[in-house]
């Protein structure tokens, strides 16, 4: 026997185990025929709902709630025309935004200060000191103190470039 008859074969025997007169399903038709006999409860109306009033969304251009605050103010630099230095060559620790810093502490050898900080979604730290940048806004720090870290960041301002100081405080 060929293939072909091999399909044909199991084709006839499934085809014929299907067959409705070989089996009894006489129960099955009476349950079905009882249930429909039986009457019908009906549903209550669904209450209406009363129309609501329509909101403007007013806080499009505020702060995202679901960013970290962050202190800063915003340096006025006409005088001085600041400009940030892009052949510089940039750290690690340049590539996140600064609500993503968490300060976990600081340590001081003299007039030195350093701080330690770790990125929100990492378990490692780094140790940071003046004069190091962070931040993707060309973040160089200014001062650490025990409970901060201060930031000036430079930051585009229509066709310039302005200052904006920043605060990394201390979390628990």
């Amino acid at each position: 026997m060929n293939f072909k008859n091999y399909i044909f074969l199991v084709i006839a025997i499934l085809v014929t185990g299907c067959n409705s007169s070989n089996s009894n399903h006489d129960d099955l038709a009476a349950f079905l025929k009882q249930v429909d006999s039986l009457p019908s409860e009906s549903v209550d109306e669904i209450e209406k709902l009363a129309p609501t009033q329509k909101k403007q969304y007013t806080s499009i251009k505020k702060r995202s709630p679901f960013a970290d605050p962050l202190n800063y103010t915003i340096l006025d630099n006409d005088k001085n025309k600041v400009t940030p230095d892009f052949n510089r060559k940039k750290s690690k620790l340049e590539n996140f935004d600064l609500t993503t810093f968490v300060m976990l502490g600081s340590l001081s050898n003299n007039d030195e200060h350093w701080a330690l900080v770790k990125l929100n979604n990492e378990s490692r730290v780094y140790s940071v000191t003046t004069g190091d940048y962070l931040g993707k806004n060309h973040g160089r720090i200014t001062k650490i103190d025990d409970y901060e870290i201060h930031v000036t960041e430079i930051i585009p301002l229509g066709k310039s470039w302005t200052e904006r100081n920043s605060v990394i405080n201390f979390k628990k």
